[in-house]
């Protein structure tokens, strides 16, 4: 026998409670709500380019209402049909915002914002392998085209995986 989804309702999310672990009520076309164990409730859409899944913040409950989520949902879906992936195209947004931002001075802004924290060679060694291992590669890169996704840089060659 086929299950059917119902679509969700205002007062099965408000009955929502948080619970140990994080979980979701789903809605319909990839739309669901994320529930976490401090009570907070987050709008997501799961959507696939490229046969690769997706995931993307569409705002918080009760800040954005269902029919809020739902409308934002199909604007997503409605790029994502004409091959506009939603969360590219916020990186690029981003990226052409503060192009001056590269990720050496992000770097070093990280290392000396939280120095504070560690022992005087526990920062050097952090500043000195950031130096060493990832500044001669990405650190003239703007911020916003660096990318994790599931890549990663080989040291070795020099080149991404």
């Amino acid at each position: 026998m086929e299950e059917t989804l119902m679509a969700l309702c205002d007062m099965a999310i408000k009955k929502a409670k948080p619970r140990e672990k994080i979980y979701t009520l789903k809605d319909a076309d990839g739309l669901y709500l994320e529930i976490k164990p401090s009570g907070k409730k987050y709008w997501r859409l799961r959507y696939w380019i490229d046969s690769k899944e997706n995931r993307l913040s569409l705002g918080e409950y009760p800040l954005i209402s269902l029919a809020e989520a739902r409308s934002r949902r199909d604007d997503k879906r409605r790029m994502i049909k004409d091959g506009v992936d939603p969360v590219a195209l916020v990186r690029e947004q981003k990226a052409a915002v503060a192009p001056d931002k590269f990720f050496e001075s992000v770097a070093r802004e990280w290392a000396q914002k939280n120095a504070h924290k560690w022992t005087e060679g526990h920062a050097e060694l952090n500043l000195r392998r950031l130096e060493m291992n990832i500044f001669p590669y990405i650190g003239k890169k703007p911020v916003g085209e660096i990318r994790q996704s599931g890549r990663r840089f080989s040291f070795v060659r020099g080149t991404w995986a």
